[in-house]
């Protein structure tokens, strides 16, 4: 059985590539620092490290491929976060759940 927090976190990953692809994340001509391509890209890091630690594996880099693709690669590590707290790794949840939700904080309150 899924818990509700995998649940949670799912839906929190879902919106916040949702709206890293609506903002253009990167695309803005002189964005401020750090840029929403940075947060994405730091975000996607952390998600991944929690993966590979949660499975013993060693932790890599996440490649800086610019603005138009932090959206997907949050999206895929976000995913393997996903499936290894699915099959009963040891990943906080709750940890990703809030580092997931202050991106999304930064990126609504950048586009008021």
């Amino acid at each position: 059985m899924i818990s509700d927090d995998v649940h949670r976190l799912g839906r929190e990953l879902d919106r916040v590539v949702r709206d890293l692809r609506r903002s253009g994340a990167g695309f803005a001509p002189h964005p401020a620092p750090p840029s929403w391509a940075e947060c994405a890209h730091s975000l996607a890091q952390w998600l991944a490290d929690a993966a590979a630690d949660a499975q013993r594996e060693p932790r890599r880099a996440v490649p800086r491929l610019g603005g138009h693709a932090v959206a997907d690669q949050v999206a895929v590590v976000g995913r393997d976060v996903l499936e290894v707290a699915r099959v009963g790794g040891d990943v906080d949840v709750a940890a990703a759940r809030q580092a997931v939700a202050c991106l999304r904080e930064e990126l609504l309150r950048a586009a008021r």
